[in-house]
């Protein structure tokens, strides 16, 4: 929770944190409470919800909004209380207004301007708030106090600020911001005002911030951001029709941008109408529904001339990025069908044409932008035009470089993503949030009041005179649809107003030139004009034509009926111009067939040819459904783009006659169907005469030549069956049929009697005439109907188009020549291999491959001791030579008591299966062959979803009849489905050729009907086997946020209850159950699976469902009654489990399919001319004979590779459910993994059942001993001799950190080694199938059943550094998961980070038993969040069975039995002092940027620091003394050592001989350090210290009242004292500053120290330390440093420094280099 109410007195951030619940409901549903317990401390920070991209550390800012004034405040109509106080203002009253600012739940608003329309506030309203907020979006509110006006405006804060790296704060304006108002008529401009956002950041630490400020702001000069320019907005009314005859009385028209005087709005009538309002018009009637209004010569015009800021570039550059983004989409869209719809042949040489046309232009357009923009930048106004111009332009960079590099000829597909990834990005640069000109508001006045209103965007038709920055309907015709209020309109009817035909121009008032010039030729100015009108009231239209209109309106298509019954009486109706016609009504149809061309005659159009053919008149064609009692219902309308032909042009080709095309008939912008119709406008010399009414034998078909071309096709349809028919009018329905209806023709078959559900006569026939072209083939319509009293009552209907059943018979001949054939996709590459006919193909050839070289191991077969192991070790140091390093052999011990029938059950083939789904990597060494082949495919949906099968509908498609209105939400249409029939349809040509035999797939002749290889509708009984795996993220219904799910299964009278056995605690149960039914087909055939929650105390709870037809499964020809094996088994763990062997399956789908029997030979199998041979895996010696079956079930599994039969067959497998329940529709509830299986009852027994029960853990016993660490991580200063050091110790756990184990501590390594020889002891519970760790406990104490759960089996191991007095310090860690290690290095040298890599060897602990050797720790690098080595361990691991545990018992730790011994003290002292002296030899000579301050008198660890270069500006690593000395006798090794430490040869010189003097100095027996006078050699330094200012300064415990800096020499007694003590601070104790100095001599520098301290003193007078830094005097240099602190215990304080500036003076300069 943070502070964001203006009555905090601070703002502080957050004011505290509230523990929420958050779930999502449903209607009705009850949120239950988990039950927490207070004592346990909860991680806070750690799992705060935050947006994404938002952080706990947050930044304080100031949001600051300027609002200066307004304008054009919108004035509102009297009240008689306005009337009594204002008598002055009796028609309108001058508004009040106010202006309200919400951000961050804190809301500020200006003082009231009362009486204005245009008030001045110049007020600065500032809300605080952490950055960047958690709330997005800026709320502005104009308010008109004095009435119920107000007008919202959002700010998107993504729109106004930019996060990325060159990214800017949120800032917007000065401009001004539009406002808009809704009122019962439509949208109204109220008022402008100016105002402008930036926003202020906190990095100093400020106190009584409050949360919302308000100040006053001097007025701002406009004329300093932007310059006024006259604007113009013209607009010419072409056209207006389709009039509701409720405004039937005279209309106006009014063009407004801004707010104009509300008074010229309405006009009590007169010649003076404002040049933005048309004089009243007297509309006509064009039908019974529709008026028009008659503008033949005279159009009438409207312009509004206003003011306003030439702010035009911001829609420039929107127009400019909109366009090229619209241009990319339309290129897109034209290349998607061909990724989306596999059966569009289209050639890639088009598709890579086409896709490289559109990057082209993309990068062109691209390119074009940068160039026209780029020199603009300085003609912004605003900070947020400029920051925004140059991220479109870096973001046009971008894309343009990527449109030239993106494609890439192998992967089309992912290119064309890609580009449309970058249309995206386009997309998001087109809005611009601040706006430039109001919106154009568009009003029609009906008797002197509005009525309705449309918006069009400014931008839409701005005027540029670059082509690519004007508006897209600039100056063009535009079709605008008026809607009437839902309060005015009546629901049964439209709410369309009319349309208009419009052309609008906006642009500066000295472009009107242009504005005329862009109109059509055959508008011409009136010639009454004058120098002062420069804009007219109309325009005159030289020419007209007279028109005769042909509507070829053919058939419907729609998704939904509007009457009861689920159906609708369709007629169409065309409205051109003022005139309009309608067809006949279809009655209870979805898909009419109306097939009439409409006549509408006498239409004058005026306009020139040239822009009538540019230009033409649309139509208008409306759907309703005809209702005798009632309304009619619109369905929905289109436009539609005539054809237009003049007299003197030939009635020809290509472009008459005209073709019949499908448009999208939409209501409230949602599609309700489509229709196929086409428009022609005949030019006729002089008027018709018309009659006003029609007889039906004067119905006009379409043309000939219009209409699609007919011929015959057959329809085969397979009236299989009725399903779960429901009740109609509360009778059930006992005698139904099945009609089909085609445009005019209808096919019937039998009525069903009682109790039977298959129809008798399943197959039959019907001879129609189709369109040629498949575009136009209408749809098919399956209705229901009941039998009763003799007359058939209507059920429902089913609607279906016609392509999915369109095919192409082939004939006998093409037939065998595709079988010859053998086109096919290899396995190892994608290339399609088409081999000639007479070659002989071999699929899978078998292949002599070679078993992969491996690196060799041994493994022991017994545990070897310490003789093997000294063996071993002098082996490998003989090898070694001098090189001191101990390699240590790993010793595997491969454990024999496993055999691998062990794992090689279901349950092990099961998780197998998903691991190497989710997966690919390496295979592992534990995994024998048997697992390798037994494998399973995993499904992550339903069976019947998958796309290679179809849905499993190849045979018996089910079509849901429906009966009832279409709402359009699917879980509420479901409860209007009546019942499913089951059956199948097949559209072809007919008749056949004369002479040439057409075949079904099968090789059956057609003039037999297409389904005569079906089988036979009877009744068959068959044995069904669901076996229920696990449940997956099932819904949780009890209140500890599980559930205890159990099954019920039923089908029928059988039922199956296990709530016995519910799993405890679990959301991802597994179940391993197998139900078995028995049932007749078509009686039985749908099996339910339910999951329950048990209770104990109340009534289960149904957590979901699924629903599984069982009959399609059984008839489809994937054969997914049963998953064939990917292996032929016979005795086994995996047996074959189908009722037939792989031989008579495949002989089986030979016959079925009239294709040649497989001939056998030892290697392959032959069908036809296609030779199928087992695919070898990896490694798998290649088979000299293999095995019938073996061979058979190869072929089964590529029977999809086999032309025109072949296709997918259903293989072994799991699928994947999702569960769902009636009271929450449409949402899933968890998913449930299962199979089934389903045999037929026949003379065969059927296979025994699957045993799946799942596999109890076994209990097991990990041993880890900790022998050795090297190189582990120094973290530590001594705290005498100020070396590297670390305290180090080992922690480890296997399941939960709660019993972690930790070795002893081993003090003071220097070189980051440790011995310990510890003993760890791990037991735990292993479930092999799952690899997983099994966890049973109770989480509370009053649980009745304890919970399960399963962790992955890794073992973790963790370096630490003990500490004494604060927080043990973190250095690594190592995670090895058990079944799955990084095989250990032999020797600590080579164990490095590369041991982690993915493709080193890697073995299972569970096989072998015991290993030894080096396995790196990880740590991290905090300045790049980097891996680094943390350190190396010498780790054994030794596993055993409880029983072998039991037997050979062992002590943790040190302990007995088997106690370990404990590390050889002396030999640990002997490595540690030769590698201390190896290193200090080392790091003599390497550079390292530390300091290490040390004592100089301490003869044990003399170290001296030397400076680096200036330049450099770091510091280096001591020399010891023992390397001054022999540096100094030899003059080479100077040079040598200036060389490696980057420094200058004199100045080395210059230190070794200093230190020598020093060094003999100390060696006198008269020396004293307090002695001032005993001094050799050594001159006083003068320093002048100016302590300027600290940073990031840690806080007491208590509050402080004064902070402060002491700078004090250390050394001897005539230089130590306190030379500074700055002024105490208690504003700032962060970052505070102080600016003092100080100046003293310091005679002796080589005895001193300088101490800089940093104190705060309480209210009490108590000094409290907060840092403290020392160094020598000798190791400063002169300039501005910056001093990091230590605290009391020298460990470094992050980011916490004092800037000072340090000068020394000496007459031995050298010294102060």
């Amino acid at each position: 929770m943070e502070s964001t109410r203006s009555s905090s007195p601070e703002f502080v951030g957050p004011r505290g944190y509230l523990k929420v619940t958050l779930c999502i409901l449903t209607k009705g549903e009850r949120a239950k409470i988990p039950l927490t317990n207070p004592n346990i401390n909860e991680e806070i920070e750690g799992n705060l919800l935050l947006p994404e991209g938002i952080t706990l550390q947050r930044q304080k800012a100031l949001f600051v909004f300027k609002v200066y004034k307004g304008e054009d405040i919108l004035k509102y109509k009297s009240t008689m209380i306005d009337i009594l106080k204002r008598p002055q203002h009796y028609a309108k009253v001058l508004p009040s207004s106010v202006i309200e600012v919400t951000f961050a739940g804190i809301t500020v608003s200006t003082a009231v301007q009362k009486y204005t329309s245009k008030p001045e506030w110049n007020e600065m309203l500032t809300i605080a708030e952490l950055f960047p907020p958690l709330c997005q979006r800026v709320k502005i509110v104009l308010k008109i106090t004095n009435s119920s006006l107000r007008a919202v405006k959002y700010i998107n804060l993504h729109s106004i600020a930019n996060d990325q790296e060159q990214g800017f704060l949120p800032t917007f304006g000065p401009t001004y911001v539009h406002f808009y108002s809704e009122d019962k008529f439509g949208s109204v401009f109220i008022g402008k005002v100016l105002i402008a956002l930036h926003t202020q950041l906190q990095h100093v630490q400020t106190t009584h911030l409050k949360s919302t400020i308000k100040k006053s702001v001097m007025p701002i000069n406009e004329n300093n951001l932007f310059k006024q320019e006259p604007v113009l907005l013209f607009g010419a009314i072409l056209c207006v029709n389709a009039i509701n005859k409720r405004f039937s009385k005279k209309l106006q028209f009014a063009l407004s941008v801004g707010n104009p005087n509300a008074q010229s709005l309405i006009s009590s009538g007169g010649e003076g109408y404002p040049l933005n309002i048309t004089p009243p018009f007297s509309p006509k009637p064009a039908d019974e529904i529709y008026w028009y209004l008659n503008f033949e010569e005279l159009i009438p015009c409207l312009s509004f001339q206003c003011n306003f800021p030439d702010l035009r570039r911001r829609f420039y550059n929107a127009n400019m990025i909109e366009k090229l983004a619209i241009q990319l989409k339309s290129r897109l869209d034209e290349i998607e069908p061909y990724f989306e719809y596999e059966r569009m042949q289209i050639p890639s040489d088009i598709i890579e044409a086409k896709l490289i046309l559109a990057l082209d232009c993309l990068a062109t357009g691209c390119r074009k932008y940068i160039d026209m923009v780029e020199p603009t930048i300085d003609k912004y106004v605003t900070e947020l035009d400029k920051e925004k111009l140059k991220l479109c332009l870096r973001e046009m960079r971008d894309i343009e470089q990527l449109g030239k590099t993106l494609y890439n000829p192998k992967t089309k597909k992912k290119s064309f993503r890609k580009a449309q990834k970058l249309y995206r990005r386009l997309a998001l640069l087109i809005d611009h949030p601040q706006d430039c000109w109001p919106n154009i508001i568009f009003h029609m006045i009906h008797k002197n009041k509005r009525v309705c209103t449309h918006v069009i965007r400014s931008e839409t038709v701005v005027f540029s005179m670059v082509e690519e920055e004007a508006g897209s309907n600039c100056g063009k015709i535009q079709h605008i649809f008026l809607r009437t209020p839902l309060k005015l309109s009546n629901p049964q009817k439209s709410t369309m107003a009319c349309k208009i035909t419009v052309i609008l121009w906006i642009g500066l008032h000295r472009h009107i030139d242009f504005c005329f010039h862009s109109l059509p030729e055959c508008f011409r100015l009136p010639s009454e004009m004058s120098a002062v009108q420069s804009i007219p009231r109309y325009l005159i239209n030289s020419e007209r034509h007279i028109f005769q209109c042909r509507a070829h309106i053919y058939q419907g298509n729609f998704k939904y009926g509007l009457d009861k019954t689920g159906l609708s009486d369709l007629f169409a109706r065309v409205i051109m111009n003022k005139l309009s016609a309608r067809t006949e009504v279809q009655k209870a149809v979805l898909n009419p067939l109306w097939n009439e061309t409409l006549m509408v005659t006498n239409i004058v159009i005026c306009g020139s040819r040239e822009y009538l053919k540019t230009y033409p008149p649309t139509a208008i064609i409306e759907v309703i459904d005809h209702d005798i009692r009632s309304y009619n219902d619109l369905v929905g309308r289109t436009i539609v783009k005539p054809s237009i032909k003049f007299r003197d042009e030939p009635y020809i080709q290509p472009d008459f006659p005209p073709k019949l095309e499908w448009h999208q008939v939409t209501k409230y912008d949602v599609i309700a169907g489509e229709i196929l119709a086409c428009v022609e406008l005949l030019e006729i010399s002089s008027f018709i005469e018309v009659k006003r009414t029609r007889s039906k034998k004067e119905i006009l078909e379409l043309p000939d030549d219009i209409k699609p071309r007919l011929t015959s096709y057959k329809i085969d349809v397979l009236f299989w069956g009725l399903r779960h028919l429901k009740k109609l009018h509360k009778m059930s329905i006992t005698k139904p049929k099945i009609s089909l209806d085609c445009t005019m023709d209808i096919l019937e078959s039998d009525v069903l009697h009682k109790h039977e559900q298959n129809f008798t006569t399943y197959h039959k026939e019907l001879i129609v005439d189709l369109p040629q072209e498949d575009k136009y083939v209408p749809a098919l319509s399956f209705k229901l109907f009941d039998n009763r009293c003799g007359k058939f009552a209507f059920v429902g209907n089913h609607t279906t188009k016609m392509h999915h059943f369109l095919i192409y018979p082939l004939t006998a001949e093409e037939r065998e020549l595709k079988l010859l054939e053998a086109t096919r996709k290899s396995y190892d590459s994608m290339d399609s291999k088409t081999p000639s006919i007479d070659e002989r193909t071999i699929i899978n050839p078998p292949q002599i491959k070679l078993a992969p070289v491996t690196p060799e191991f041994k493994v022991e077969n017994e545990v070897v001791g310490c003789c093997a192991f000294c063996k071993t070790f002098c082996k490998s140091k003989k090898n070694a030579g001098d090189e001191k390093e101990i390699h240590i052999q790993t010793i595997e011990v491969e454990r024999n008591v496993v055999e691998e029938d062990e794992f090689a059950d279901w349950w092990n083939k099961y998780f197998s299966s998903i691991e190497k789904e989710c997966s690919s990597r390496a295979t592992l060494i534990d995994e024998s062959s048997t697992i390798k082949k037994a494998r399973l495919k995993i499904y992550n949906d339903e069976l019947e979803h998958q796309p290679e099968f179809r849905g499993l509908q190849d045979m018996l498609i089910p079509f849901k009849i429906i009966r009832g209105e279409s709402t359009g939400d699917d879980d509420v249409d479901e409860k209007n489905v009546m019942g499913i029939f089951k059956g199948n349809i097949k559209v072809y040509p007919w008749p056949q050729h004369k002479n040439i035999e057409y075949v079904n797939p099968s090789g059956m002749p057609l003039i037999n009907g297409y389904f005569q290889n079906y089988p036979i509708n009877e009744s068959i009984s068959y044995l069904a086997r669901i076996y229920c795996i696990r449940g997956i993220k099932l819904r949780p219904k009890d209140i500890s946020g599980k559930s205890d799910p159990f099954l019920i299964a039923f089908m029928g009278n059988q039922y199956y209850n296990e709530s016995k056995n519910y799993v405890p605690k679990q959301i991802n149960p597994i179940f391993g159950k197998c139900f078995e039914f028995s049932g007749t087909f078509p009686f039985d055939t749908v099996v339910t699976i339910q999951v329950w929650d048990w209770d104990i105390n109340r009534k289960h709870d149904f957590i979901g469902e699924t629903q599984i037809d069982l009959e399609n499964r059984f008839y489809t020809k994937h054969r997914a009654h049963c998953g064939l094996a990917y292996d032929y088994i016979e005795i086994g763990n995996a047996p074959w489990r189908d009722i037939h062997r792989p031989c008579e399956i495949l002989e089986r789908l030979c016959t079925k399919d009239s294709i040649p029997q497989p001939q056998y030979f030892d290697t392959y199998v032959r069908i036809g001319n296609l030779m199928f041979a087992p695919k070898l895996e990896e490694g798998e010696p290649p088979k000299s004979v293999y095995n019938r079956e073996e061979l058979a079930l190869n072929v089964l599994h590529h029977w999809h590779e086999i032309p025109v039969v072949g296709c997918h067959l259903v293989p072994e497998h799991v699928e994947t459910r999702s569960l769902y329940n009636s009271h929450n529709p449409g949402i899933e509830q968890g998913k449930l993994q299962c199979w089934i299986d389903i045999f037929p009852v026949c003379d065969m027994p059927p296979p025994p059942t699957v045993n799946i029960t799942p596999q109890s853990p076994k209990k097991y016993e990990l041993r880890v001993i900790i022998w050795n660490t090297e190189d582990v991580i120094l973290e530590e200063d001594d705290f005498f001799t100020g070396e590297k050091k670390s305290d180090i110790y080992v922690k480890g756990w296997l399941t939960d950190t709660d019993q972690a184990q930790s070795t002893d501590v081993h003090y003071r390594s220097l070189g980051g080694e440790g011995n310990f020889n510890w003993r760890f002891i791990f037991p735990f519970s292993y479930l092999k199938t799952e690899h997983k760790i099994v966890i049973v406990k109770k989480e509370r104490i009053f649980d009745l059943t304890p919970t399960e759960q399963k962790v992955p089996c890794v073992l973790k191991l963790q370096v630490w550094d003990n500490d004494t007095f604060s927080p043990d310090d973190f250095l690594g860690s190592l995670a090895l998961d058990l079944r799955r290690m990084p095989r250990g290095a032999r020797s600590s040298k080579k164990c490095t980070l590369q041991l982690f890599e993915p493709y080193t060897p890697q073995i299972n602990l569970f096989r072998i038993q015991r290993i030894r050797g080096w396995w790196p720790f990880r740590g991290v690098n905090k300045a790049n969040n980097e891996y680094i080595l943390a350190g190396k361990l010498d780790v054994e691991f030794n596993l055993l069975t409880e029983e072998e545990a039991q037997a050979n018992p062992a002590g943790m730790g040190r302990k007995e039995p088997h106690a370990l011994p404990k590390p050889n003290v002396f030999v640990q002292e002997v490595r540690k002092q030769k590698k201390r002296l190896r290193s200090i030899v080392s790091n003599t000579l390497s550079n390292i940027s530390s300091i290490r301050t040390e004592s100089w008198w301490n003869p044990g660890s003399v170290r001296r620091n030397l400076e680096d270069e200036p330049r450099a500006g770091r510091w280096k690593e001591a020399i010891t003394d023992e390397m001054i000395s022999k540096a100094h006798d030899c003059r080479l090794k100077v040079r040598e050592i200036a060389d490696t430490i980057g420094m200058s040869k004199e100045r080395v010189n210059h230190i070794l001989h200093e230190y020598l003097d020093m060094r003999k100095l100390s060696t006198r027996d008269d020396f004293d350090p307090s002695d001032v006078n005993i001094r050799v050699g050594v001159e006083p330094v003068t320093i002048s210290i100016r302590i300027i200012a600290a940073r990031h300064l840690g806080r007491s415990k208590t509050r402080m009242a004064g902070l402060f800096v002491k700078a004090e020499v250390i050394g001897a007694e005539f230089d130590s004292g306190i030379k500074l003590k700055t002024k105490p601070l208690s504003d700032n104790c962060f970052n505070p500053r102080w600016n003092d100095t100080c100046k003293f001599v310091v005679t002796n520098p080589h005895f001193v120290f300088l101490r800089f301290s940093v104190h705060d003193q309480d209210m009490f007078g108590k000094l409290n330390l907060i840092g403290q830094a020392t160094y020598p005097i000798t190791c400063l240099r002169t300039g501005y440093r910056s001093v990091w602190l230590k605290n009391a215990f020298s460990e470094d304080l992050e980011l916490s420094s004092l800037l000072i500036h340090i000068n020394i003076s000496s007459p031995n300069r050298s010294l102060v280099k």
